[in-house]
């Protein structure tokens, strides 16, 4: 190509997240804004027709639908994997008293424990039951365990930030890149 003459440099606020505004209670959202918030899963997130992923978030006083919407694409597995008690920040635009997600930042998880039949301490399988009211039994070596163990279930989501993918973002929101 031809030589570069000279160069210029725009300002612009795209790729900033300008347009969010941080908002303390649910009760300070007003609609057509786009908010930054933080609370708590209310219920688990269900799916609606059209493959559209919603939950209700609560501040502790009030609680507000936060949707992921079907161009969101596999955000929507994201959003999914949260359950009741887990604390986010999410920000996204307010639209029919409604938070439509552009990012959710997980805080806190909260633990899924899972009662199983044990581990033989000497062999390392997992012990079968032994009869009704007998505790439970090893198949290979015979050692017994009066009682199920709990385990920690372990969580897909992490405590990060998530994200539309750049085919559903807005042309103010900031890439994960510029965190």
């Amino acid at each position: 190509g031809e030589p570069i003459e000279r160069k210029i440099l725009y300002k612009t606020n795209q790729g900033t997240d300008a347009h969010l505004e941080n908002v303390k209670s649910i009760a300070d959202i007003r609609p057509y804004s786009s908010v930054i918030i933080k609370g708590t899963v209310a219920r688990a997130p269900r799916t609606i027709e059209g493959g559209h992923v919603i939950f209700p978030l609560s501040d502790g006083q009030k609680t507000i639908d936060c949707a992921a919407y079907e161009p969101t694409r596999d955000f929507r597995w994201t959003v999914r994997e949260l359950l009741p008690g887990d604390e986010i920040v999410v920000s996204g635009g307010v639209k029919s008293g409604t938070i439509n997600l552009e990012k959710i930042e997980v805080l806190k998880l909260v633990d899924i424990e899972k009662i199983e039949n044990p581990l033989c301490p000497t062999c390392d399988a997992r012990m079968e039951s032994a009869g009704k009211s007998q505790g439970f039994r090893c198949r290979k070596c015979r050692t017994k365990a009066e009682e199920k163990v709990k385990t920690k279930v372990k969580r897909k989501l992490e405590n990060k930030i998530y994200q539309v993918p750049p085919c559903a973002m807005r042309h103010l929101g900031k890439p994960l890149v510029r965190f």
